[in-house]
């Protein structure tokens, strides 16, 4: 299945970690998450996560159901990304935890974007005249 929808941890690195690039490092770059508070970082960090998963074909969810429920977590997360007031974000959240419990999945290959999305961040601000 991961070869014909995204091919998995390979085709990422083989396409240059286009997902983390595209999708996660402009959420981090836009917001100062040096300079946040830790809750304010536990926010971004999270809506960060959500855009991976809404923008990820994750082999991990494939893996372990198949490409319908793929396509219903890509949704659920967007949905909660794009939520307009903080009932509404904690309603959808809820709403895809509870998805993720119901079907035994768990977002891994977006978790591992987020966690390399992080990283590039921090190369950009570190040496920010090679970017």
């Amino acid at each position: 299945y991961g070869k014909h929808i995204g091919g998995g941890a390979r085709q990422e690195v083989a396409n240059g970690f286009n997902t983390a690039i595209k999708f996660g490092l402009p959420i981090l770059d836009n917001c100062e998450l040096e300079k946040t508070n830790s809750s304010e970082k536990q926010r971004i960090l999270l809506n960060t996560l959500l855009m991976l998963m809404g923008n990820n074909n994750d082999t991990n969810i494939i893996y372990r159901s198949n490409i319908e429920v793929l396509e219903k977590l890509k949704s659920l997360a967007i949905k909660t990304f794009y939520s307009s007031t903080e009932v509404d974000n904690k309603y959808n959240y809820r709403n895809l935890e509870a998805f993720c419990l119901e079907n035994n999945i768990s977002p891994g290959g977006s978790a591992d974007l987020l966690a390399i999305s992080i990283f590039l961040h921090f190369i950009k601000k570190t040496y920010p005249h090679d970017y």
